[in-house]
C-alpha cells in the first residue's frame, strides 16, 4: 500500500485563492510542470496595469491598448489616464523634438508678423464684423500701419521722449482745459520707429441711421491687439458678464460706428493696459498718449459746442478718461475730482438722470430711444461705480454725493439700466445671457447700494472727531446692519453648496466678500490701524470674508473684477496671518493693488505689523 507521509510543520501551505484546496509545496513544482498556464512570475505586482486587473489584485503584463488577462477572459482593459496621456519623461521641458533641435534654434515670436499686404482692404461691414466677432480676430493675418500722426514729418531729432510712467498725467494742466494736454507735449512723444506699412482702412462704417461715420482711420497691429486685449481681459476686470455680450463691447461697437472720440479713447486705454514685452511698453504708451490728446480734444469740442451731443460718446469718454487715469503712474486727485464734476454738471444739463415716465414703446423709433436711454443709464451706473472707487483714495465723489441728495433719480436710473444689454444687442442677446440677468438682480442692486455706502465710509474716514462725525458713525453702522438684513439670500446663496448657475453663485460671492471687506474697512476708518490686535468682531468679519472670497475662487481661479479685487486687498492688508496673506496674494491681479500691498507688506514688518488707512492710501497714490 502506498502511504503518504504525513504533513510537518517544514512544509508550506497556500490556500488557492478561487479554492479551498490546500496544496503541498512539494506537490507544487509537479502541478506547475503539469500545467504550464499556471506558472507564476518572480516579478512583483505592478502599480501600472490596467485598472481591471488591479481591481481584482492580479498580476498584468501591462500590455496596450489590451492585457493578456483582459483578453484572455474577454474583459473589458480599462487603462488608468497615467498610461494613456504621455509619460512625464516625454512631457518634461526639454525633451522630445526640442531636445535634438538644431544649433541655429531661437523661440519664436508670438507677436504678428509686420508685413506689406497686397491685397485690396475689405469692405467697411465686412471689416466691422471682424472687429466684433468674439475672439477669433484675424490678427496674425491683418496687416496694418505704425500710427503716424502729422507731426511726424517735423524734424523729431531735438525732441525727448518723457518717461511715461512718470509724466503722462503731468502733461495735463488744471485750468479750465484741464483735461487737454498742455502745450509743452506737442512733440514730446516723438516716434522712435519710423516704419511705415500699408494701412487698414476701417473708415466709411455705417450708422444705423444710414449715414456715413467719420471714423477715417486705420489701425495699426498694436491697436489691433489692444482692442483684442479690451474685448477679453480689460472687460474681465469691469463685469463678471460674458465679454462678448458685455458693456465694453457695446462701447466698442459704438465707438466703431458713430464715435471716433470714444474709439481713440478705447485705444488709449486699451493700448496702455495691454501686457507687453518692456522693450515694447514705452512704444505702446506713446501710440496710447496720441489717441488719448486726440480723444480728449474732441471731448471738448463736444462739450462746448452747440446743440446735442452724442451722450453715449461722451459717458463713455468719461469712463475711459478715469481709467487712463486711474492706471497712470501717480494718480493726480484734483483732476479725478474735475472729472466728476464735469460728468455730474453734464447730466443734469442734459437732464439724463431724472427719470421720464408715461412714455410708449410702440414703434420702432421709440424702442430704439428706450435702448439708448437704457444704455445712457447703464454708463451713469458705471460712472457711479468709479467715483466710488475713487472716493478710497480720497476724491470727491460728486456724482454719488448728487444721488444721494436724490435718492429717488438713483432709483430709476438703476432701474432703466436693467434691460441696456439686451435692448441692444436685439435678437442676437442669446436667452441664457438674459436668464443670467434675471439672476444676477439681487446681488446687482445690493452692489450699488454698498457702492453709496462706500463713498459715505469714505466721506466719514476723513472727519476729524466731533458729534457730527459720532452721529455719521451711528448712521453706517445701522446701514450696514440693515443691508445684511436686506440681502440676506444674497448672503445665503453666495455660501450655499446647493447646485446654483455659476453666474449667479460668483456674484452673490463677490457682493458678500465686499460686504464684508467695506465692514473692515469702516473698522479702521476711525482711529485704529489695519493689522491691530483682532477684536473679536473683526476677526469674524474677515473669517466670513475669507470664507465668502473661497467660494468666488474656488480650486483656484482668479476673479479679476475690481470690486472683489479691492475686498482681497483690504483683506490682505488687515491680516497677519502668513498662510492667508500668500492666498490672497496669489489671488490679486490688479497690478496696482498688487504692487501696493507688497510695499505695504515691507512697511508693517517694520511697524509692528500695523499701518494707517491714511498711509496704505498714501502708498496707492504713490503705485
Amino acid at each position: 500500500m502506498d502511504h503518504r507521509g504525513q504533513v510537518t510543520n517544514t512544509d508550506e501551505a497556500k490556500l488557492d485563492s478561487f479554492g479551498d484546496t490546500l496544496i503541498m509545496s512539494d506537490s507544487a513544482t509537479t502541478s506547475a510542470k503539469a500545467n504550464p498556464k499556471r506558472k507564476r512570475s518572480s516579478t512583483s505586482r505592478s502599480k501600472q496595469g490596467c485598472l481591471t486587473c488591479r481591481t481584482r489584485k492580479v498580476k498584468c503584463d501591462e500590455r496596450l491598448p489590451c492585457c493578456g488577462r483582459c483578453e484572455r477572459l474577454k474583459l473589458n482593459c480599462l487603462q488608468p489616464c497615467s498610461r494613456i496621456l504621455p509619460s512625464m519623461r516625454e512631457r518634461r521641458r526639454g525633451a522630445g523634438p526640442l531636445k535634438s533641435r538644431n544649433s541655429d534654434w531661437y523661440p519664436q515670436s508670438l507677436s504678428p508678423a509686420l508685413q506689406i499686404s497686397h491685397e485690396p482692404p475689405p469692405d467697411s461691414e465686412a471689416l466691422l464684423n471682424h472687429y466684433l466677432s468674439g475672439f477669433d480676430h484675424g490678427l496674425a493675418a491683418a496687416s496694418a500701419s505704425l500710427f503716424l500722426a502729422e507731426e511726424d514729418s517735423t524734424d523729431t531729432s531735438q525732441c525727448e521722449v518723457p518717461n511715461i510712467e512718470t509724466e503722462a498725467d503731468t502733461l495735463l494742466n488744471l485750468a479750465s482745459d484741464w483735461i487737454l494736454p498742455g502745450p509743452q507735449c506737442i512733440n514730446a512723444y516723438a516716434r522712435t520707429y519710423p516704419v511705415s506699412f500699408e494701412q487698414l482702412p476701417i473708415a466709411n462704417i455705417l450708422s444705423t441711421q444710414g449715414a456715413v461715420s467719420e471714423n477715417e482711420m486705420s489701425l495699426t497691429v498694436d491697436e489691433e491687439l489692444a482692442l483684442a486685449h479690451y474685448r477679453t481681459a480689460f472687460s474681465s476686470t469691469q463685469t463678471t458678464r460674458d465679454p462678448k455680450w458685455s458693456t465694453p463691447a457695446l462701447l466698442l461697437l459704438h465707438g466703431l460706428e458713430h464715435s471716433q472720440m470714444l474709439l481713440h479713447l478705447i485705444l488709449a486705454v486699451s493700448l496702455y493696459d495691454t501686457p507687453s514685452d518692456p522693450v515694447d511698453v514705452s512704444r505702446l504708451r506713446q501710440n496710447g498718449h496720441k489717441h488719448y490728446e486726440k480723444g480728449t480734444e474732441l471731448l471738448m469740442l463736444a462739450l462746448g459746442g452747440e446743440g446735442f451731443p452724442d451722450h453715449l460718446a461722451v459717458l463713455g469718454s468719461f469712463y475711459c478718461i478715469n481709467m487712463y487715469m486711474s492706471r497712470s503712474h501717480g494718480i493726480i486727485i484734483p483732476k479725478l475730482d474735475q472729472l466728476s464734476v464735469t460728468a455730474t454738471e453734464h447730466l443734469k444739463k442734459y437732464n439724463l438722470i431724472v427719470p421720464i415716465y408715461g412714455q410708449s414703446h410702440t414703434n420702432e423709433k421709440s424702442m430704439k430711444e428706450r435702448a439708448e436711454r437704457s444704455l445712457i443709464a447703464r454708463m451713469i451706473m458705471w460712472l457711479l461705480k468709479i467715483d466710488a472707487q475713487g472716493s478710497f483714495l480720497g476724491c470727491k465723489p460728486s456724482l454719488i454725493n448728487y444721488f444721494q441728495a436724490h435718492p429717488d433719480h438713483l432709483s430709476a436710473v438703476q432701474a432703466e439700466s436693467r434691460l441696456a444689454l439686451q435692448l441692444n444687442w436685439g435678437t442676437e442677446y442669446p436667452i441664457s445671457q438674459s436668464i443670467r440677468d434675471i439672476e444676477s438682480c439681487l446681488p446687482v442692486d445690493m452692489m450699488t447700494d454698498m457702492l453709496v455706502l462706500y463713498s459715505r465710509i469714505s466721506e466719514f474716514s476723513q472727519l476729524p472727531s466731533n458729534i457730527e462725525s459720532s452721529e455719521m458713525l451711528a448712521s453706517l453702522q445701522k446701514e450696514l446692519a440693515a443691508l445684511e438684513i436686506r440681502y440676506g439670500a444674497v448672503f445665503y446663496y453666495g455660501s450655499s453648496d446647493m447646485t446654483l448657475q455659476p453666474a449667479m453663485k460668483l456674484n452673490c460671492s463677490n457682493s458678500a466678500t465686499m460686504y464684508y471687506a467695506l465692514q473692515i474697512y469702516f473698522a479702521r476708518s476711525g482711529s485704529s490701524s489695519f493689522g491691530e490686535e483682532v477684536t473679536p468682531d473683526v476677526k469674524a468679519i474677515l473669517s466670513q470674508l475669507l470664507l465668502f472670497a473661497m467660494h468666488a475662487c474656488p480650486a483656484g481661479p482668479q476673479q479679476p473684477v475690481y470690486e472683489f479685487q479691492w475686498s482681497l486687498f483690504i483683506a490682505a492688508v488687515e491680516t497677519n496671518d502668513m498662510i492667508h496673506q500668500e492666498w490672497l496674494q496669489a489671488r490679486i491681479t490688479n497690478h496696482r493693488l498688487r504692487e501696493a500691498f507688497q510695499r505695504i507688506s515691507s512697511f508693517k514688518r517694520s511697524n509692528m505689523g500695523t499701518i494707517s488707512l491714511s498711509k496704505v492710501r498714501e502708498i496707492l497714490l504713490a503705485v
